[in-house]
């Protein structure tokens, strides 16, 4: 099985970015990490707006601060991305979680997604993060099966803020 690295955005991860937008755009469904969406912006805007969102006195107020991290396999493929949020505020207690991850359409069933969150856990493991908090639709089998891939446990469901009926899964980073 290949093996995942997560590298910080750049100017040079362009075109694999487009090309990953464009696939799940038209493939529809969720996007996740949010922080993927560029809204139409051109790539160097979107960029500067991802850089700006892992420092907190640059991020959007009420926001916490977030890192992207885009998400390659052995071959150099751009398979998805992982969003850390170390710090917490209500909302992502509640809602969101310290991770969200996502894998392309093209490249899901491979075993990505189990990847990607085991080294986001680790990631904020290094941060100081104990517990690791992460909450997925109730109906999103493919992210259940990942969390609990990953040592989750289920705390709760709640209904978000938009009505979507949410699981909330804790792993332990000593795992």
């Amino acid at each position: 099985m290949d093996q995942i690295t997560l590298i910080l955005p750049d100017e040079t991860h362009r075109e694999g970015y487009l090309a990953m937008m464009e696939e799940w755009l038209s493939f529809g469904g969720r996007l996740n990490p949010g922080a993927l969406r560029n809204n139409g912006a051109p790539y160097e805007k979107w960029l500067s707006h991802i850089r700006a969102d892992r420092d907190a006195r640059t991020c959007p107020e009420g926001k916490v601060p977030q890192t992207l991290y885009l998400a390659f396999n052995d071959a150099g493929e751009l398979v998805g991305a992982v969003s850390l949020r170390p710090q917490m505020n209500a909302i992502t207690l509640q809602e969101a979680g310290h991770v969200a991850y996502g894998v392309r359409p093209s490249q899901r069933r491979k075993g990505y997604a189990t990847q990607m969150l085991a080294l986001a856990v680790d990631k904020l493991n290094a941060l100081g993060v104990d517990r690791v908090l992460v909450v997925c639709a109730a109906d999103n089998l493919g992210s259940i099966k990942t969390i609990l891939n990953n040592g989750g446990v289920l705390e709760n469901e709640i209904t978000s803020s938009n009505g979507e009926l949410r699981k909330r899964f804790w792993i332990s980073t000593d795992r």
